[in-house]
């Protein structure tokens, strides 16, 4: 079925200089909702454009914005998720007509395929090295996988499905490794599934909790260190899963809380996230584990999703701002935070200080924060801290340093993940640095003190009843 585009110009929306000019946005039309985005290898983004039953291309280049109508009968299309093949073809899933689409730029053809499983809203998707489409079935609890070479068009020919363990598993994003193994979240039970294609069989890992809340886990990336790591939808950190010791760490988000859920890994390993109730995109350095943030410039943008060019710029959608913002690979806030060690332990009712420098490239005003993976919000519990100077004023570039006094109040036994940093007056931008506290449990060294106390309670009282019958004879 040839699909004729409709060719819309659009010009780049210039980048705010006030706040800082680190977001570049490009329109779309007028409520079209857009959601899913990928790249393909000549830097055009693709974007699904849910309200519209459409998908589109932007030339990054012109600024130039191609559009192609979905053929469906269906006025809004949810597509959650696309991917570009070996040829350049884009694959996706139409979770509201339970099909997996295909579209080909080279004579504008789009093909579909019926997914045996009824109303399996497909999420997630990805492209193995033989060329085959895996994908998340959200709805039905399954990992489905799309044969190219059997697949006919209208068909359910080619489909092979597996159920995941759990019940209700709802799996939504999935990716491979560098060693070709299957990864995919089950957002419901707050588990990470691991695929074994030859066996065919998962193994899930199941996801630590924050506090008693529960995580939602959404998106899915993995790093140059073959890292996994995963948004927590209902918190403010990031999990990081190491398959080499099965262990999982949470990071916590620097500056405000916020839900995240798209997240990609950049050429460098770094791993960049959205937070879409605050208009923010978080960068996490894997190398030195800091973590910078960018303001969006568009208000209530409830940005979602993200992708990588092969440039290494990172381009996300703005689905409630209708537009897609880029951030170039180049780009750098202006300050850096540093500390002198990443390590530091305290006890449940201990204090601790932490000693902050900043460095910066301009002057202004900069407040130091503390954020921690000890609850969901991000904030410190059971526990308090200060800042000295609670503000840095600078005229000129320059460094300075803050020193944070963290103080326990019977505090939960642990390693947390803490990051301490600055953010700029206007809250334009966040610069911070990781690092880790582990609070001892010194119940014991407690209970040997009231112990010692108590002996020397009765000692005392031992001494008394012998000298006072001696006090009382004379």
């Amino acid at each position: 079925m040839l699909i004729l585009a409709l060719i819309i110009m659009v010009i780049p929306a210039e980048a705010q200089q006030n706040p800082k000019n680190f977001v570049k946005e490009y329109g779309l039309p007028d409520r079209s909702n857009p959601f899913a985005i990928t790249t393909d290898n000549s830097g055009n983004i693709w974007v699904a454009l849910r309200n519209r039953s459409s998908i589109a291309k932007l030339d990054p280049k012109t600024g130039a914005l191609q559009e192609f109508k979905i053929p469906s009968s269906s006025s809004i299309l949810q597509i959650w998720s696309m991917a570009i093949d070996s040829h350049g073809n884009l694959w996706f899933g139409d979770a509201t007509n339970n099909r997996i689409r295909k579209f080909e730029p080279s004579n504008f053809r789009f093909s579909e395929y019926v997914i045996p499983t009824a109303n399996t809203e497909p999420w997630g998707i990805a492209i193995d090295t033989n060329g085959d489409i895996w994908f998340a079935g959200f709805n039905s609890g399954k990992l489905g996988r799309l044969e190219v070479s059997k697949a006919r068009e209208g068909t359910l020919n080619g489909f092979i499905e597996y159920k995941t363990p759990t019940n209700i598993s709802r799996p939504s994003y999935l990716l491979f490794d560098n060693n070709e193994t299957l990864w995919m979240m089950e957002s419901g039970p707050a588990r990470l599934a691991k695929f074994d294609m030859i066996a065919e069989k998962f193994t899930e890992i199941p996801l630590p909790r924050t506090g008693n809340a529960s995580t939602n886990p959404i998106g899915i990336a993995i790093d140059t260190q073959n890292m996994i790591w995963y948004t927590q939808f209902r918190t403010s950190n990031i999990g990081r899963f190491d398959p080499r010791t099965n262990s999982v760490e949470q990071f916590p988000t620097g500056l405000i809380t916020g839900a995240s859920y798209g997240i990609v890994s950049d050429k460098q390993g770094n791993i960049w996230t959205s937070q879409q109730r605050v208009d923010r995109i978080v960068k996490i350095s894997t190398k030195n584990l800091s973590i910078s943030e960018f303001r969006i410039p568009t208000n209530g943008s409830f940005t979602e999703n993200l992708a990588v060019d092969p440039a290494g710029n990172v381009w996300f959608v703005e689905t409630a701002g209708n537009k897609i913002g880029m951030i170039e690979a180049s780009t750098q806030i202006p300050i850096k935070t540093s500390l002198p060690t990443t390590k530091f332990t305290v006890s449940r009712n201990g204090m601790v200080s932490i000693l902050v420098s900043l460095e910066n490239s301009e002057a202004g005003d900069f407040f130091p924060h503390l954020r921690s993976s000890m609850s969901v919000t991000g904030n410190v519990v059971n526990s308090s801290f200060s800042v000295s100077p609670d503000l840095i004023q600078m005229n000129s570039p320059g460094s300075a340093k803050v020193t944070i006094t963290f103080t326990g109040k019977n505090i939960e036994p642990g390693n947390y993940k803490m990051v301490a940093g600055f953010t700029d007056k206007g809250l334009n931008y966040y610069q911070g640095q990781f690092f880790d506290l582990t609070v001892e449990d010194d119940s014991g060294q407690s209970i040997l003190v009231i112990i010692v106390i108590v002996l020397m309670a009765i000692l005392s009282l031992v001494v008394i009843a012998r000298v006072l019958p001696r006090k009382e004879k004379q």
